[in-house]
C-alpha cells in the first residue's frame, strides 16, 4: 500500500480501512480502441458469447453460452435466434460505450432487461 504525502512532504501511512475497500461493481473495463461492430458480429455468430469475451466480460460470456445451449436443447433452436440478436445488439451498445472512452462494469448491460439474467 502506498504512503501519502502531506503538504509539507512528510510521508503519512494510509488509514487501515483503505486496504479493505472494494469497488461495488467489481472491476471496470476500459478499451477505447473497441470497434462496436466486432462484439456485435461475434455475439451473433458465436453463440452470443464471444463478443463478451473480447470486451472482457468473461462471466457474462459464460452465462450467455449456457443460456444459448439450454435454449438450443429445450426449444430445438427456436429461441436461439432471438437470443443471439439480443446479445449482438447488447454487445454493440457496450462497444459504443467503450469506443466513447467510458468504462463498463464486468456485468453491465446495454439493454436494461438483461439485468434479470446477468445479475451479480
Amino acid at each position: 500500500m502506498p504512503y501519502f504525502r502531506s503538504r509539507t512532504g512528510a510521508e503519512i501511512a494510509p488509514p487501515l480501512y483503505l486496504d479493505r475497500l472494494e469497488t461495488p461493481m467489481g472491476e471496470m473495463i476500459t478499451k477505447p480502441d473497441t470497434n462496436p461492430i466486432i462484439p456485435a458480429v461475434l455475439n451473433f455468430f458465436v453463440a452470443g458469447a464471444l463478443g463478451y469475451f473480447l470486451i472482457g466480460q468473461k462471466k457474462k460470456a459464460i452465462i450467455s453460452l449456457v443460456v444459448y445451449a439450454v435454449s438450443w436443447i429445450c426449444t430445438l433452436g427456436v429461441v436461439t435466434l432471438p437470443w443471439v440478436i439480443i446479445t449482438a445488439y447488447d454487445g454493440y451498445l457496450l462497444g459504443q460505450k467503450l469506443q466513447a472512452g467510458e468504462s463498463i462494469g464486468e456485468n453491465e448491460n446495454g439493454l436494461s432487461f438483461l439485468d434479470a439474467i446477468f445479475k451479480d
